[in-house]
């Protein structure tokens, strides 16, 4: 401990004196013995955002940005401000907006980032270059700091100026529309927009969205493309946005039902983890460190994958589907006995392979899984927001046909959704 201390006054002395290269090399130390420190990946990334490395120093914050599991927290406003600078040096103007944002979400009054988001759209208003562009992209501010009034005008006009000036539509712009709409359950204006957008530029996501805002059951599932687009632009809000905005609470049911149903009935437990994310339900399973023998995470999107293994909680990280991973032979030979899935259910409507596999390739193993309700006879429904809920007798039919002992099975209130409590229940069932 007392070297860490040595260095840390090492490093703070020579920030002090601006002696930035021997501050680098003594946090690039500090780090491969602490990486998981806040302080240090920030500090590192300051001196690469002096040097002019601002690749190096997007990493180091994003790193930084990425340790809390709430990212909400008011010591992040500083690092989200600072990736906006960065971002705006590379010119990324996407991604200036997107933490400008997250830094106004952290604190509404920080006045730096609120000038410079009405400096960009000032730019932007008063420039003649490509007019229709300019309306798109103050659009997209407003959108990322979720003024949808604001936002859905200047998509129209961006709309309007580009039939006017060029006759032409615009794909980005009308699926941004079908996305605005959607978020605020204004339903039929999505559909019309999202309509718009596919015509102009057939595409599976939009296909996707189009089906499940006109409920159609017969989509047994999203496209893998929509997936990892959906959580790739979720990544670096989804863990907050999940238990402080939505107050989702199944990593919590999941290992509590661990300890009162399962924790006894193996010496050690080598658990999957389907759909994975950021690694929220293995940061919850760690705590049985006796009991949990190694954990490996499965998931379709690489951001999120990125994020779960600078946890380093996963023995192995597979960039995969869940019934990709259910048959993978490099997964079944680790000898895996329970299995997890977390509100990933909801992302796949005909569930039969799921318990075929499971029944098949992983023997005498628990599996507990979340679904969300539904009063409709349908064995599943595609809901309007893309999700789907799955009717508790089809998975009982599931369960039977393939000879799968029921566990336990309750009901839960999962997460809330614009204020509403979304309900529904974990299984547990075996081998």
């Amino acid at each position: 401990m007392s070297d860490i201390s040595d260095l840390e006054l090492d490093a703070i002395n020579a920030l002090q004196q601006r002696n930035y290269d021997l501050a680098e090399k003594l946090y690039i130390k500090l780090i491969s013995k602490i990486p998981s420190s806040k302080e240090y990946n920030n500090n590192i990334a300051n001196i690469y955002l002096i040097k002019k490395q601002t690749n190096l120093a997007i990493k180091y914050y994003l790193k930084a940005l990425n340790i809390d599991t709430n990212i909400n927290q008011l010591n992040n406003q500083s690092i989200a401000y600072n990736l906006s600078c960065a971002y705006q040096i590379i010119n990324n103007l996407d991604n200036t907006i997107k933490y400008l944002a997250l830094t106004l979400t952290i604190n509404p009054n920080h006045q730096a980032a609120i000038n410079k988001l009405n400096n960009i759209k000032s730019i932007l208003l008063n420039s003649s270059d490509n007019e229709n562009n300019n309306y798109y992209n103050i659009a997209v501010i407003f959108h990322k700091i979720k003024d949808y009034k604001q936002a859905e005008k200047y998509y129209l006009l961006s709309l309007e100026n580009l039939n006017k000036t060029t006759n032409l539509n615009s794909f980005e712009t009308n699926y941004n529309l079908g996305s605005l709409y959607q978020k605020q359950k204004k339903y039929e204006k999505a559909c019309f927009y999202y309509k718009v957008a596919n015509d102009i530029k057939s595409n599976p996501n939009t296909e996707f969205l189009i089906n499940s805002i006109e409920q159609n059951n017969n989509i047994i599932k999203p496209p893998e493309e929509y997936i990892s687009n959906l959580f790739d632009y979720y990544s670096d809000n989804y863990e907050n946005d999940l238990i402080n905005n939505l107050e989702y609470k199944v990593p919590e049911y999941f290992y509590s039902l661990f300890q009162k149903h399962i924790s006894d009935k193996q010496d050690t437990f080598n658990v999957l983890d389907l759909g994975c994310g950021t690694g929220l339900i293995a940061q919850k399973f760690q705590l049985t460190k006796h009991k949990i023998n190694n954990i490996t995470g499965t998931d379709l999107s690489q951001k999120m994958l990125n994020i779960a293994k600078q946890k380093n909680i996963y023995k192995k990280l597979y960039y995969e589907d869940i019934i990709e991973s259910l048959n993978n032979i490099n997964i079944i030979k680790q000898n895996i006995n329970l299995i997890l899935a977390a509100d990933v259910l909801v992302y796949l409507g005909d569930l039969d392979k799921v318990f075929l596999y499971f029944k098949k390739n992983f023997d005498n193993s628990f599996f507990i899984f979340s679904c969300e309700s539904t009063n409709k006879s349908d064995n599943y429904n595609l809901t309007q927001t893309g999700r789907y809920q799955h009717n508790k007798k089809y998975i009982l039919e599931l369960i039977s046909k393939y000879n799968i002992k029921n566990i336990f099975l309750g009901d839960f209130d999962l997460r809330n959704n614009n204020n509403n409590t979304v309900s529904g229940q974990i299984w547990i069932v075996a081998t």
